[in-house]
């Protein structure tokens, strides 16, 4: 029965009377209520709403919370069961359901026009359909829905922009797709159990999705492709799926404050020429890469948390490009960072802590820069360089790993500068294959394996560093390598300063070396290096040893403060030694064994009993001078102002500090340049250690002092400068050896 009340402009409809129900909804008056009673409405025909501020309610609930009221087509693959076009109208209450199964492209429920309906606490099933489809410029309001059983659960598409709140949409292939220009806004709604996605954000869609529940959706969690613009803030994806967040195509998304855990891929993946924002999201428990980007893509990360994943943190393959700054990757079972094929992206500030392979790891023709990153407690090497990658490291801290600090290897390349390289187990350095890197001004200091070790046929340049405090060698050389060693401070180790053996070789000039327990300089096996214009200060054994059947050219190097001979030449060793200036003070200048070779000529030998001593067999060919201290001294300033007139400099005085500044990746050098020189204004001038031992200058000369470097704070990078007046090193506390 029906019954109309005029002065409140409400029906009252009937199960019995759903055959009537489409032609009253279509000639209803303007601001008419319909309030269907409980029941299941079978309708021989679409329901359409085309007149302005109507409504269609149920009047109640069931007690169990359940629907009352059904409304269901009467004939199969009826599209739509509700249609509605025009403004103000209501749906409330009702659970509206295609009730056999259909084809992908039948809609439960049409919205299109201008419709701004309001959809509040209504049932929408799809049974393989479509559950809802928004078209055109309508702007429907979704409120506490639920949507279940469909293709897609709703489909935003045209010009839309509805809103959706509170709603479920679930047992779908996928929960909610946004297309073509459509906007709107999807919050606190919660989507599960799909088999495909999720969320499908498509075309040029620009939809905005805040504080979802994305979970168990299989596939994606969310798939980005063509061009869409979409915003995700604040959502939550979890339980089984593949990716979480997953940007293809030349999608351009804007992510903040996501969460993506549990994947059985990866948390984010971003692909083809996908670019894209992410700040601030947090991925966690991946079982392949934390964050995955391929191809072309071209993204911005920013304060990203990416740790606890099975995989590696974030990995780049293909030719992806991207801005990676002020991310935490942390925790995660393989490496932290991995680059591979023709990677080009910026690395800015990063976290990369306590991952149990690589913090970095780079190879094929990876061309990227890496700054002002910390790098620790690394399982294997903190940054390995490998095959033909030739990056730009600059100004990162790399600490505490259980291996080495930085690897390179293969065929590498790379320009590191500035950076801080400490505390690494294996060692802090290490250079193999046929690599050819440049180091550059970094600090190198406290490993317990050694400093810079440089392998195979390496022949990468190690110039203006400070490397000390390292045990065993502060610089080795083994196998067959042959680096350019300039301008470097090596100092304070507990074992040898500089060592080359093997087959190794190489040029060392203008280094500084200082207060090494044992030599200061040792080459052994059959290696051949050319050292000279080097200072070597304060060692605790010899400065310089010489044996095995190694060669070499050793000359206008500066030798003092050892405890025992300055220069030992021992086994079959042939080296050339000339123009070298030796400062004993008693305690053995050159000492030649019995079987040693080669050329000693021209060097100045401070005057003392224990300033030769010569071997009865040897075959050198040995010029035996000595000279009064006065003139070796002059002897080494004369060597010092040469270092003046090159590319190190003075500075004014020794209040003043020039910091070297480059633009990262900048390693161009001009004479003009201010460069490393040999000493670094004290910071506290009591600590400096000056000793002058047997080097006393006559009454007409200032004293020639030798200082070593302070030793750098543990997290300072030096600022060094060359001062006015003396060249000074200090004197350690030497042990016996």
């Amino acid at each position: 029965m029906t019954i109309v009340t005029e002065c409140c402009n409400t029906v009252l409809v009937q199960p019995h009377e759903a055959a009537l129900l489409p032609e009253w909804l279509s000639d209803a008056a303007p601001g008419t209520c319909f309030v269907l009673s409980a029941g299941d409405y079978l309708l021989p025909a679409p329901v359409v709403i085309s007149t302005e501020n109507v409504s269609l309610v149920s009047e109640a609930t069931n007690s169990d919370g359940s629907f009352s009221t059904r409304l269901i087509p009467s004939q199969r693959n009826s599209s739509p069961v509700v249609r509605i076009s025009s403004k103000g109208v209501v749906c409330r209450n009702l659970l509206i359901e295609n009730t056999q199964e259909s084809n992908c492209n039948v809609c439960t429920v049409i919205i299109d026009g201008e419709s701004d309906v309001v959809l509040d606490a209504c049932c929408i099933v799809g049974c393989g359909g479509i559950g809802i489809r928004i078209l055109d410029t309508a702007a429907p309001s979704i409120h506490k829905c639920e949507i279940e059983k469909s293709t897609y659960g709703v489909i935003f598409a045209g010009s839309s922009a509805p809103t959706m709140k509170e709603c479920s949409i679930h047992d779908c292939g996928t929960a909610c797709k946004t297309d073509e220009r459509a906007t709107g806004k999807v919050e606190d709604c919660f989507l599960h159990d799909c088999n495909e996605a999720g969320v499908v954000a498509a075309g040029q869609s620009q939809t905005e999705f805040l504080n979802n529940e994305i979970q168990d959706t299989r596939g994606c969690g969310v798939l980005l492709r063509e061009k869409t613009q979409a915003r995700f803030e604040g959502n939550h994806v979890s339980g089984v799926h593949v990716n979480g967040f997953q940007a293809g195509d030349e999608s351009d998304a804007f992510l903040l404050r996501n969460t993506t855990e549990g994947c059985e891929g990866s948390g984010i993946v971003v692909y083809d020429r996908a670019t894209g924002s992410f700040f601030s999201n947090k991925i966690e428990k991946t079982k392949l890469a934390g964050v995955g980007i391929r191809d072309r893509a071209e993204p911005v990360f920013n304060s990203n948390t990416i740790k606890n994943c099975s995989g590696s943190g974030l990995v780049l393959t293909g030719e992806a490009r991207g801005v990676f700054t002020e991310n935490v990757i942390s925790h995660n079972e393989c490496t932290g960072i991995g680059l591979t094929g023709d990677v080009h992206a910026l690395f800015d500030g990063n976290m990369v802590s306590n991952n149990a392979a690589y913090g970095v790891w780079l190879q094929d023709r990876v061309r990227s820069t890496f700054q002002n990153n910390t790098i620790e407690g690394s399982g294997m090497s903190g940054m390995s360089v490998n095959q033909d990658a030739d990056p730009v490291v600059h100004h990162n801290t790399i600490r505490d790993g259980l291996s080495h600090g930085i690897l390179v290897h293969g065929a590498a390349k790379g320009m590191f500068t500035q950076n801080n390289i400490s505390g690494n187990k294996s060692s802090n350095v290490l250079l193999t294959g046929t690599s050819s890197g440049l180091f550059e001004r970094n600090t190198v200091w406290g490993s317990p394996g050694g400093g810079v070790l440089i392998r195979e046929k390496s022949t990468c340049h190690i110039i203006g560093n400070t490397i000390e405090r390292n045990a065993r060698a502060n610089l080795a050389v083994l196998d067959d390598g042959a680096p350019l060693v300039v301008r470097n401070v090596i100092q304070d180790g507990d074992g040898r300063g500089i060592v080359v053996t093997g087959n190794g070789s190489g040029e060392f000039t203008e280094n500084y070396l200082c207060s090494h327990a044992l030599a200061g300089v040792y080459v052994g096996g059959d290696s051949q290096p050319w050292m000279y214009y080097n200072v070597i200060a304060s060692s605790g054994a010899s400065g310089l040893v010489v044996e095995d059947a190694a060669k070499g050219k050793f000359s206008h190097n500066s030798i003092c403060g050892s405890s025992c001979a300055a220069i030992a030449l021992q086994g079959t060793s042939q080296p050339e030694l000339k123009s070298n200036s030796v400062l004993h003070g008693g305690r053995g200048g050159i000492w030649i064994g019995e079987r040693a070779g080669g050329i000693v000529k021209g060097n100045s030998v401070e005057q003392g009993e224990k300033a030769w001593r010569v071997g009865k067999n040897v075959t050198a060919v040995v010029d035996m001078m000595t000279s009064p201290v006065e003139e070796v001294q002059r002897e080494i300033r004369k060597m010092r102002e040469g270092f003046r007139d090159g590319p190190i400099q003075r500075a004014p005085s020794t209040e003043d500090r020039v910091v070297l500044v480059n633009n990262p990746g900048d390693i161009s050098r001009t004479n003009s340049d201010v460069s490393l020189g040999f000493s670094r204004v004290p910071s506290d001038p009591t600590k400096s250690g000056n000793f002058v031992g047997s080097c006393k200058a006559s009454s007409a000369e200032e004293p020639l002092m030798f200082q070593r470097c302070p030793s750098l704070a543990n997290d300072q990078l030096p600022n060094m400068v060359v001062p006015q007046g003396s060249l000074s090193i200090a004197s350690p506390q030497h042990a016996n050896s």
